[in-house]
């Protein structure tokens, strides 16, 4: 009798759900965090190395800015109102807070495009680019704090009890950016016109936004539209917190928060899937 043969496959057993893809991208941005210290601290070594200016790069943007815009309150050429504290201390956190948002909305792409090279080359986990951009923000964020302190002593800014509120503003500030910049990243890097663009788009954007003049009455359009815009209150709290002012749109900044933990989410999952296929692009 002739024997039969029985053939047995095994297949992976792969969880390719949404949560899991979720929990998955979670766990990687903690088991990477060293792998994304060491990209931070070469890319930060990297760019400071051969400069003249070294350090001062990163509060260039602010200072040249808060210049600017106290030169032209000074000489009467715009007309502003009245801000409730020193102007320069009220533009310079007003443009701290601005940076912070732009590096942490190109931080990902940034760093994403110095790895371009070795992305389909070295397999490592990719959620690393992101925490390493959020180092780099940081590093930038604690030197723009010393230029901060500064102006504080010079003009004598009382400090309250809410600078304590700091951390939580500031995380406000890396999950919003955070998540629009994991949603650009892929799209970035398939087209490089994205990070170019961007560029320009949120020097525009910027004065659709408080950052260098009080958020005006309620009752035009303009004052409506600065109203209703997500990054106000981001913004104006920022600076609150930092200088000892009442918070602002209480109930439309915590439901900005929540929205940005659920963009987040959705961004990690989006950039979960899609970097994997940009990538085998890339290398093909």
């Amino acid at each position: 009798m002739k024997e039969t043969k029985h053939v047995r496959i095994y297949t992976p057993n792969v969880d390719n759900s949404i949560f899991s893809i979720f929990f998955e991208g979670l766990k990687n941005l903690y088991s990477s965090h060293f792998l994304a210290y060491q990209i931070a601290k070469r890319d930060i070594s990297a760019q400071y190395r051969q400069s003249f200016l070294g350090l001062l790069w990163s509060v260039i943007l602010p200072l040249s800015t808060a210049a600017v815009w106290i030169f032209m309150k000074n000489s009467n050429t715009v007309s502003l109102s009245d801000t409730g504290i020193y102007y320069p201390v009220f533009v310079f956190t007003g443009t701290m807070a601005w940076a912070i948002l732009t590096e942490t909305i190109m931080g990902t792409i940034n760093v994403t495009q110095t790895m371009r090279s070795t992305l389909s080359k070295i397999n490592f986990p990719k959620e690393a680019l992101i925490t390493a951009g959020i180092y780099k923000t940081l590093f930038n964020v604690f030197i723009k704090l010393i230029i901060l302190a500064i102006l504080l002593i010079v003009f004598k800014q009382d400090i309250s009890w809410s600078i304590s509120l700091f951390p939580i503003a500031l995380f406000m500030m890396i999950l919003f950016g955070t998540s629009i910049g994991l949603l650009i990243t892929p799209i970035g890097l398939l087209y490089g016109d994205v990070g170019k663009l961007m560029t320009p788009f949120m020097q525009v954007l910027m004065y659709f936004s408080p950052v260098v003049f009080v958020l005006p009455t309620y009752d035009n359009a303009i004052g409506r539209i600065l109203y209703y815009n997500p990054l106000t209150p981001l913004v104006n709290n920022f600076r609150n917190i930092l200088v000892g002012q009442n918070f602002e749109q209480v109930s439309y900044y915590i439901s900005i928060g929540l929205g940005s933990l659920l963009l987040f989410c959705i961004a990690l999952i989006f950039y979960k899937i899609t970097i994997p296929i940009i990538t085998e692009r890339i290398g093909g």
